[in-house]
């Protein structure tokens, strides 16, 4: 359960024997703690675009006191940061559900995963299909994507990495930049250098 308090899906309403992990640890691998190479899979289902996107009216990276988040270069979103955790652990993502906009970006990020658009977001309003009409597309594009996983291949890591935090008020950039290895680039933004995809995550753990 990877949105808000952690605690929003109705347990006895899924499937045995599946497994449900509630709430946040404090674990670097966040809404993929405990994932590792002896998954198969990851399916992100409900995912938003990142913060700075006009995606979605409510497109956030982590919190809403982050203005951008940015890896080498290109906007961080949620979405970005655990394909590429499950990537790290050699385990592929193959579906994606969400806005457009993120559908669009997954595609791009992810060749051959497999996408369901509910909604598309447009200024302060969305545009979304029925839930029932969702319901269904998922389930089909999750079959679709299970179906052809032995013709999925992994994409490099794009490493070394750096990573760039824009926060929206400069004094959490400051109080930021005393992370170890942090570097103040501005005002409001923090950077972190490195060629490990923990030591990023442990650096969004702590600054974000």
């Amino acid at each position: 359960d990877a949105h808000g308090t952690g605690r929003n899906i109705l347990a006895e309403q899924l499937p045995t024997p599946t497994q449900l992990i509630r709430g946040w640890s404090g674990h670097p691998y966040g809404m993929v703690q405990a994932l590792d190479s002896s998954f198969d899979a990851l399916l992100l289902v409900g995912y938003h675009s990142p913060a700075a996107s006009g995606g979605h009216p409510l497109a956030h990276t982590f919190r809403g006191s982050i203005h951008r988040i940015e890896l080498n270069s290109e906007r961080l979103s949620e979405f970005r940061v655990n394909s590429l955790t499950a990537r790290a652990e050699g385990v592929p993502t193959v579906f994606l559900s969400g806005d457009a906009s993120l559908c669009d970006e997954a595609v791009q990020a992810e060749p051959g995963i497999v996408t369901v658009t509910t909604h598309t977001g447009v200024g302060a309003s969305t545009f979304g299909r029925h839930p029932a009409d969702s319901i269904e597309q998922i389930k089909e594009g999750v079959g679709r994507a299970l179906t052809n996983l032995p013709n999925t291949a992994l994409q490099p890591m794009p490493k070394p990495y750096t990573l760039e935090i824009r926060y929206r008020i400069p004094l959490d950039a400051y109080a930021a930049s005393f992370y170890p290895g942090a570097v103040l680039m501005s005002d409001d933004t923090v950077r972190v250098e490195t060629g490990e995809w923990f030591e990023v995550l442990r650096a969004l753990q702590f600054l974000k």
